[in-house]
């Protein structure tokens, strides 16, 4: 039987709703039933023996380049704001004199940093395109005679053509290649 939707009106906006039929019954066996007791310890993840619990709240110190610390903390602080809201965690972030690669993440609950965590990366790694370049890397290509002789025919072909505004010094020379 195909499932039947309802259309929902929230402001300006519409949405299909799905409707579940009163008769539907689920299989929750045993398979399936939450085998977690309390009393058991967590499993032991990746950042665990990193954090510190102090002041009744556990630490976690996060390298973080200072670079990117402009876009956690955001305009008038609101990425910060908000990724602390989603997350239950609170962030610190050095002052810009300070330069230092870290933050500190602060909460009552393991998974709430992780949360944090997550959020964090995937805003750097997003943000990651709007930094300026710090490198420029010059490898050097015209050791090599045949590159430098198939350059040589690649400019001369080019030449040959007469494109307009297109001549022979407009071309690096091949030894300079890099």
């Amino acid at each position: 039987e195909d499932p039947k939707f309802a259309v929902v009106k929230i402001g300006p906006s519409m949405y299909r709703k799905l409707i579940i039929p009163e008769n539907l019954h689920f299989n929750c066996g045993p398979r399936f039933q939450d085998t977690f007791d309390e009393d058991e310890e967590e499993e032991e993840r990746e950042l665990d023996r990193e954090m510190v619990y102090e002041n009744d709240e556990w630490v976690l110190r996060l390298p973080i380049a200072a670079v990117f610390h402009k876009f956690i903390v955001g305009s008038r602080a609101r990425n910060k704001q908000k990724l602390e809201m989603d997350s239950g965690a609170r962030i610190l972030v050095p002052h810009r004199e300070e330069q230092q690669d870290c933050i500190w993440l602060r909460a009552r609950q393991k998974n709430q940093i992780y949360s944090c965590k997550a959020q964090i990366e995937l805003l750097c790694e997003k943000e990651e395109a709007k930094l300026e370049y710090t490198h420029f890397l010059s490898i050097p290509l015209a050791y090599d005679a045949r590159f430098r002789q198939r350059v040589d025919e690649f400019r001369e072909n080019v030449v040959l053509q007469h494109f307009d505004g297109i001549d022979a010094s407009i071309f690096m020379p091949s030894r300079r290649m890099h």
